[in-house]
C-alpha cells in the first residue's frame, strides 16, 4: 500500500487526546433552606457526560495507541506514542509498524509529516480531514454522542492510575451536533463512510478524565472498505508540550 495511505488512516488516531474533572464528584439533593444539602453519588451516565470538560481541563497528556485497520483487505497494524495539548491544538506523534516509522507534528490544526529523507512536508489545512490532521479535541466528541444504556466494563489500572470502564454506544450525528459549533471533522469523516453509530468502551480515572478509549467501526470511504479496531491510552496529564512547527522542505 502507498505510504501516504498509511499516514492518512493512522495520523488521525495519533492526534487523540483528553483530561480532568473538578474535585467535586457529587451533586446535591434538595433540602430545607436551613439544612445542608446531602451529596448524591454521580451515576455512570453523569460521569461520562462530565468527562469531556474534565479532560479538557487537564490541558495536556501523553498517550499511546494500538491501531489495527483493514482497508479493502489490506491489513495495517501500527503503534503510536506521543504527547498532545488539547487547546490550542498542539502535538507530536511517532507511528511505528512493519516498514513504517512516521514522525508527525501538529500545530494549530496544521500537520507536518517527516519524509524518509528527514525533510518535513506541510499538509494543506483544507485537506486535514483526509490526511489525518484532525483537531485532537475531535476525538473527545465521542463523549458528546453517548446514547442508550451504560454497562460496566470493570476496573483496571492504566499507567498507574485506577480506572473504571464503561461500555456505551456512540451516536455519530448526536456527537457532531453536540461538538463545539456543531463541527467535528473526524466524526463527519466517519459518518460519511455510512456509519451512524457503533459501540465504544471508555475508562475514566478517579478525577473523571478519559484514560482509555476503545472502538470498532466498519465504513466505506472513497470506495474503500475500512474496518478499524483502535485503542488509545492517556496518562501523565499536565506534561508540558514543547512543540513548534518544523522547517519545511
Amino acid at each position: 500500500m502507498h505510504r501516504k495511505a498509511v499516514v492518512a488512516v493512522l495520523a488521525a488516531a495519533a492526534a487523540l487526546a483528553l483530561g480532568a474533572c473538578g474535585p467535586t464528584a457529587t451533586k446535591a439533593n434538595s433540602a430545607p433552606n436551613n439544612q445542608p444539602k446531602a451529596p448524591v453519588a454521580l451515576t455512570p451516565a453523569d460521569k461520562i457526560a462530565a468527562a469531556y470538560d474534565a479532560t479538557l481541563k487537564a490541558g495536556t497528556a501523553k498517550f499511546t495507541a494500538a491501531l489495527s485497520t483493514k482497508i479493502s483487505g489490506n491489513q495495517i497494524d501500527l503503534t503510536a506514542a506521543g504527547m498532545v495539548q488539547f487547546n490550542p491544538p498542539l502535538g507530536e506523534t511517532t507511528l511505528t509498524g512493519k516498514g513504517t516509522n512516521v514522525h508527525i507534528i501538529s500545530v494549530g490544526g496544521v500537520v507536518y509529516v517527516q519524509n524518509d529523507n528527514g525533510k518535513w512536508t506541510k499538509v494543506d489545512p483544507t485537506q486535514a480531514t483526509s490526511t489525518g490532521g484532525n483537531d485532537q479535541v475531535d476525538y473527545l466528541g465521542f463523549l458528546k454522542g453517548i446514547t442508550g444504556e451504560v454497562a460496566s466494563a470493570g476496573t483496571t489500572t492504566i499507567h498507574g492510575a485506577s480506572a473504571t470502564g464503561y461500555k456505551v454506544t456512540a451516536d455519530i450525528s448526536k456527537a457532531i451536533q453536540n461538538s463545539p459549533g456543531g463541527v467535528n471533522k473526524l466524526l463527519e469523516k466517519i459518518k460519511s463512510g455510512g456509519t451512524s453509530s457503533f459501540p465504544i468502551e471508555l475508562w475514566l480515572d478517579d478525577s473523571g478524565r478519559l484514560v482509555q478509549l476503545k472502538f470498532h467501526y466498519d465504513a466505506n470511504a472513497r470506495g474503500a472498505d475500512i474496518v478499524s479496531d483502535d485503542s488509545v491510552q492517556y496518562y501523565e496529564f499536565g506534561t508540558p508540550v514543547n512543540v513548534t512547527a518544523p522547517p519545511v522542505g
